[in-house]
């Protein structure tokens, strides 16, 4: 079994449009067989959404010399936050041969309560969203490659994303206080938002510390209006490993 705790805050624009979230997540792993592993789980969360209408600026305050933001707005914006709870599931398959592949599939649904999402007071809910990821690894002596898929969609719009990483491991796996731990390795990625963008990605991983850049670059008709810039993404993670030996190997399916 698993759990989780996450805590996520984001604040954007003029008006100070924010989010904070508080979620809890819990699963259960199981193997069928040496090879083949399920798992199920599932998440609730609170999330808060608020916003201050004093900073933003509206069509009826303009006059002939700027915006006047002491004018009233004549707009009714008497509710500047709210709260609801999110709730959803998912379930993940992956089969393994050791030293040589890994392949996964995995399928989740947000949203499934629905919940009211509105600063108005009318009914606008979320849309429940369903995703697919699909994905293997393959072991070409120090060589590593990563194919994934990924499909969402949400009432009318849907995305796809799919590429691969390729990755050099430079050091073999080694052993500290006899336990096995992975050597260095160097990522090469290309990824593919359908229609949209692409995202060429580089990393290195060492000891237990893996970091990687990615840069989503816009391909689409909106590159107008971006100029084709993207946006920059880093990320840190830290490899941990069990420090206790067991009787038998145990091949961990990759989430």
């Amino acid at each position: 079994m698993g759990a989780g705790l996450n805590l996520l805050y984001d604040a954007a624009g003029d008006g100070r449009l924010s989010m904070l979230e508080i979620r809890g997540n819990a699963a259960v792993h199981t193997a069928f067989t040496p090879n083949l592993y399920v798992s199920a789980g599932a998440s609730a969360a609170f999330r808060q959404r608020s916003i201050d209408f004093s900073r933003l600026y509206f069509g009826s305050q303009w006059t002939d010399e700027g915006f006047d933001l002491s004018a009233v707005s004549q707009e009714d914006l008497t509710q500047q936050s709210f709260g609801y709870i999110d709730i959803a599931a998912g379930a993940h398959l992956s089969y393994q041969v050791p030293q040589i592949c890994n392949i996964f599939l995995g399928t989740s649904i947000l949203h499934l309560n629905r919940p009211t999402e509105t600063f108005l007071g009318n009914d606008n809910r979320l849309g429940t969203r369903f995703a697919l990821q699909a994905g293997a690894s393959f072991a070409l002596r120090r060589l590593l490659i990563e194919p994934a898929a990924y499909y969402t969609t949400q009432k009318h719009a849907s995305e796809w994303v799919l590429g691969t990483n390729i990755v050099w491991r430079t050091q073999g796996d080694y052993k500290r206080n006899g336990i096995r731990e992975s050597g260095s390795k160097i990522y090469a990625g290309l990824w593919y938002r359908w229609g949209d963008a692409i995202s060429p990605l580089v990393g290195m991983e060492w000891k237990n510390y893996r970091l990687l850049v990615s840069y989503d670059v816009n391909i689409s008709a909106l590159q107008t209006a971006s100029r084709s810039r993207g946006g920059l993404e880093l990320s840190l993670v830290h490899v941990g490993v069990f420090k206790k030996r067991f009787r038998n190997d145990i091949y961990c399916p990759r989430f």
